[in-house]
């Protein structure tokens, strides 16, 4: 049947959900196109997004509220309350990273594997000055999200996340190539990690190395760091500098030993600081 106006097609378990009004209308199991008018959950509210969890369905509506969804087929679908207070500003922002359901809510953006929310920015971002969401994408342990004003970077390589705010430049729309990010500006593409012809510096800091306790003394030998393009390597041994090199292979992906000398090999703990351009 053809159901008009359908909005955030969402899979899960090989059953297609998508919703119109306060309808959450959804296909039979491996039939993408057998979508029925009949088949459908109705809720209290108008629906504002989906997104897939562990264990089903998250329905946000414009109450607010967040319901999950348990249930393998129309004959055994059951809805809960999870939140009455949560809502979903935009089913844009919606998307799936290291197994949770991750979107932006008025309050901040939330993070769900079915059984509860957790807010992660809280105060860290004030996502009422993101603007209207354009897009949003995950790339590895990153998630973007595009917004009016800025685009929300949140990394998610920790265990704790961080963010951070980053200038649009007019992009609305990100989206992978392979592993190249490219954006759409526009009628222009963006190859956001690879404009060869326009290389900013890049510098890094890293953290303090310690190598499991900070209050034993170590033996340091060296660090090897990959790269390609050109960089000028730092090492520094509980705070003092001990290697200063620099080095570059512009063609192809090389490796810098990076050797500390002998009589400067015990410490507590190593940092490292790179500046350069192109990729580490």
């Amino acid at each position: 049947d053809v159901i008009e106006g359908l909005t955030g097609l969402t899979e899960n378990r090989g059953t297609f959900f998508a919703y119109k009004d306060n309808r959450m209308y959804f296909t039979s199991p491996g039939k993408p196109n057998s979508w029925n008018a009949f088949n459908y959950l109705r809720f209290n509210d108008t629906i504002s997004g989906l997104a897939v969890t562990p264990i089903g369905i998250l329905v946000f509506t414009d109450n607010p509220s967040v319901y999950i969804v348990g249930g393998l087929n129309k004959n055994n679908f059951s809805s809960a309350m999870l939140s009455k207070s949560i809502d979903c500003v935009s089913y844009k922002s919606v998307q799936n990273i290291k197994n949770a359901s991750i979107w932006l809510s008025a309050q901040g953006l939330m993070m769900s594997l079915g059984a509860s929310i957790q807010n992660i920015t809280k105060s860290r971002v004030d996502v009422s000055a993101l603007g209207d969401v354009y897009s949003s994408l995950v790339h590895g342990d990153l998630y973007y999200c595009i917004c009016e004003n800025a685009i929300l970077v949140s990394d998610f390589s920790y265990t704790t996340p961080s963010f951070k705010l980053i200038d649009r430049n007019s992009i609305t729309q990100l989206q992978l190539d392979g592993t190249n990010l490219i954006g759409a500006n526009g009628t222009n593409l963006l190859d956001i990690y690879n404009d060869a012809d326009n290389l900013r510096t890049l510098e890094y800091h890293s953290p303090l190395l310690i190598n499991q306790h900070y209050d034993t003394i170590k033996a340091f030998s060296k660090v090897s760091v990959s790269y390609i393009g050109s960089f000028a390597f730092k090492v520094y041994l509980d705070g003092v500098l001990v290697v200063d090199h620099k080095e570059e292979s512009l063609v192809t992906s090389s490796v810098a030993e990076l050797n500390l000398p002998a009589g400067q090999q015990e410490g507590k703990g190593l940092s490292v600081h790179i500046v350069g351009e192109g990729e580490i």
